[in-house]
């Protein structure tokens, strides 16, 4: 007898220590919204965007090099020419000298090898206004993942206190249904006994039955909210169980924060607004810049041989290598008259954007305050 006394304790404590063996883990709420900030879809993609926007505004940075080209050719053909001019458009060939009085069938041979500088050296503040607005396209992109990222807290701490108060239903409506059985049970006993109508069985069994769907309803919710919280914090949504006390320390902060005044200064959606805006004029700046005048650089060192000596067709293998060589440089200024009207029209445009911006400033401060 006493060993079957022992033999039920055992199997009793085993089937205890199992069940708290299965139960998991509270999970803190600065975990979750760690896992939220390395994991969340849309922050990772927001990532990937600030790295794009930041190789951007570095090729833009480059922008100023100069252009260096390195040309070699050889031609095979007749030469025949005549005098007046005309445009190439870019598909006329060149063929220099050889006007002569009738047509003359004879093949040449001719190689040209040429070292072209080209290099828009000012342009009056032009190149550092696409510096800026590359600058302020990085700050844009970053305040854009700062944005995001408190979207997405305020989501995790929602949804976290959203789970502690379906915990507390879940226990409330376990409760229930304890004292429903235990009322139904009385009931019954009294109904047998004929203290009772068999009717009041009926309505005892319906509220049971109502408080244990009214469990599922909760649980249901409960479990609908551990899987949105698990798409962005890539946990299991099993592990996402609120740790109990969180409730009361957050409470506690809370308290100890209420005489504190919202910060609208360095707030992340009143910042992206700021560099939103900001963005802007940088932009009106460079469309203002970007049509003015520009001062460029030429140079050109090139070698020139032909089989063609004083008008007369020689050997082809005489047209291989130099037989003159040419350099040049000069400095020039170019303006687009017709510029003007452009900047103009495209200024219209920009200084109509920031209205956006702007909107979006003064309702997220009022929000705030």
């Amino acid at each position: 007898m006493h060993y079957l006394k022992y033999k039920c304790m055992a199997v009793l404590c085993f089937c205890m220590m199992a069940a708290y063996a299965q139960q998991p883990t509270p999970l803190s709420l600065k975990v979750l919204l760690n896992n939220v900030n390395q994991k969340a879809p849309a922050l990772l993609a927001d990532s990937v965007a600030v790295n794009i926007k930041m190789a951007k505004a570095n090729e833009v940075h480059n922008n100023w090099l100069p252009n260096l080209k390195l040309n070699y050719q050889a031609d095979v053909g007749t030469n025949n020419n005549v005098a007046g001019g005309y445009f190439g458009f870019g598909i006329v060939p060149s063929n220099s000298s050889g006007v002569r009085a009738q047509t003359n069938t004879s093949t040449a041979l001719g190689n040209l090898g040429i070292a072209a500088l080209d290099w828009e050296a000012y342009n009056f503040g032009a190149y550092a206004a696409q510096n800026k607005v590359a600058g302020s396209d990085v700050l844009v992109e970053q305040n854009q993942f700062q944005r995001s990222r408190y979207q997405l807290q305020t989501y995790t701490i929602g949804g976290y206190l959203q789970l502690l108060r379906l915990q507390d239903y879940l226990s409330i409506q376990s409760r229930n249904i304890q004292r429903n059985q235990q009322i139904r049970r009385s009931i019954q006993s009294l109904a047998k006994s004929g203290l009772r109508p068999g009717v009041d069985t009926s309505i005892a069994e319906a509220e049971l039955s109502k408080a244990r769907l009214n469990y599922i309803e909760l649980d249901n919710q409960l479990k609908q909210v551990q899987l949105q919280l698990s798409a962005i914090s890539g946990l299991p949504y099993q592990t996402i169980v609120p740790d109990t006390l969180a409730g009361v320390k957050l409470l506690t902060q809370s308290n100890s924060n209420l005489l504190l005044t919202a910060d609208t200064i360095d707030h992340p959606y009143i910042n992206y607004y700021k560099t939103l805006l900001q963005n802007s004029r940088e932009r009106e700046d460079l469309v203002k810049k970007q049509y003015n005048p520009k001062i460029l650089v030429e140079a050109a060192a090139r070698g020139r041989g032909s089989s063609i000596e004083s008008d007369k067709f020689g050997p082809l293998s005489n047209g291989w290598g130099f037989d003159r060589n040419n350099y040049l440089v000069g400095v020039g200024v170019s303006y687009n008259l017709f510029d003007l009207r452009r900047r103009q029209l495209k200024l219209r445009t920009q200084k109509t954007l920031p209205t956006m911006p702007k909107r979006g400033w003064m309702n997220s401060g009022r929000r705030l305050h």
